[in-house]
C-alpha cells in the first residue's frame, strides 16, 4: 500500500527534500535531476522487464512512503526511457513543490519535465524545459495519471506519439 499521499509529520526515512541539481546527466534508463527510480529495484533486472508484483506475498502488508519535495534541477537529463527533470521513474510515491528547467530527452519513450514515467501524485510542480522522445512527452509528466496544480511552460521537440503540454 503507497501511504505517500500522507502526512510526513515524524517521518524521518523517505523524504528527499530541499536538493538542487546543476549537473547535466547522461544514463540508460530512469534518469532524473534528483531521483533516478522511485520504486523496487530488482538488481538482476536492469531493464525492468519483470514484473515485480508476483514475488510478493498475498498474505503481507507492504507500506511503502517516497516523498520528493522542495527541489530544483537544472540540468539536461538524457536517457534511453523515462528521462525527468526530478524523477525519471516512479511507481510509488508523491512529488511536490518540485521545479525544472532545461533539455529533457528520451531516445525510446517517457520523457517528462517534472517526472519521465509516474504512477503517484504529482501536485505544485512547475517546469519550463525542452523535451523530447519517441513516444509519451509531457511538460510535467512523460506518462502521469494524477496531477494536481501544475505549471509547465514545456518546448516540446519533436513530434511524436501521446504528446503534451502537461502529460503525453
Amino acid at each position: 500500500e503507497d501511504i505517500s499521499a500522507t502526512s510526513e509529520n515524524g517521518r524521518t526515512k523517505g523524504i528527499v527534500s530541499t536538493c538542487t541539481n546543476t549537473g547535466d546527466i547522461f544514463a540508460d534508463t530512469n534518469v532524473g535531476g534528483i531521483v533516478g527510480s522511485i520504486s523496487i529495484d530488482v538488481s538482476f533486472d536492469r531493464e525492468d522487464d519483470l514484473n515485480i508484483s508476483e514475488f510478493f506475498s498475498g498474505s503481507a502488508k507492504y507500506l511503502i512512503y517516497a516523498c520528493v519535495s522542495d527541489c530544483r534541477s537544472y540540468s539536461d537529463i538524457t536517457a534511453t526511457a523515462a528521462a525527468g527533470g526530478t524523477v525519471g521513474r516512479m511507481d510509488y510515491g508523491v512529488v511536490r513543490f518540485c521545479s525544472s528547467a532545461g533539455k529533457i530527452t528520451a531516445a525510446e519513450q517517457y520523457s517528462g519535465g517534472i517526472t519521465g514515467y509516474c504512477h503517484g501524485p504529482v501536485s505544485n510542480c512547475m517546469s519550463r524545459a525542452v523535451m523530447s522522445s519517441g513516444s509519451y512527452c509531457g511538460g510535467i509528466a512523460g506518462l502521469g495519471t494524477n496531477i494536481a496544480a501544475c505549471l509547465a511552460m514545456p518546448s516540446l521537440g519533436n513530434r511524436c506519439e501521446y504528446i503534451g503540454s502537461i502529460a503525453g
